[in-house]
């Protein structure tokens, strides 16, 4: 996101290697200070975004659903990866759905699908 023009990116991960590698990459790529990188629990975050990007697994997508919801801006957009085609995007587009975010777009590649949501 920073390299596409975006002032300022917050990274947050629940495995402490991951935003270690995070934060060494951010190094590596002179992307400071425009990146940060933590281990903080998305529900200890106070801010609200323009785009959220989650490339994870359906169950914890699931999970997250009203956290994520609740931290995107308005006319803020939602990208979620990671999730297998069928059954459960239909069940992702029909939990964030119900949240009020307005489903956009859906992406195959193979089993995968990327879903794209908006806050209207």
């Amino acid at each position: 996101a920073a390299l596409f023009g975006a002032q300022e990116v917050l990274a947050i991960d629940n495995d402490p290697e991951a935003v270690v590698v995070a934060a060494e990459n951010i190094l590596r790529n002179a992307l400071q200070p425009s990146i940060t990188a933590n281990g903080r629990a998305l529900e200890e975050i106070p801010h609200q975004f323009d785009l959220v990007i989650a490339n994870i697994i359906h169950d914890t997508l699931i999970e997250l659903a009203a956290s994520l919801a609740a931290h995107l801006a308005l006319n803020g957009k939602l990208i979620m990866a990671g999730i297998l085609t069928g059954p459960q995007t239909d069940n992702i587009r029909a939990t964030y759905t119900a949240l009020g975010l307005k489903h956009l777009e859906t992406r195959n590649e193979g089993e995968w699908s990327a879903l794209l949501f908006s806050r209207p």
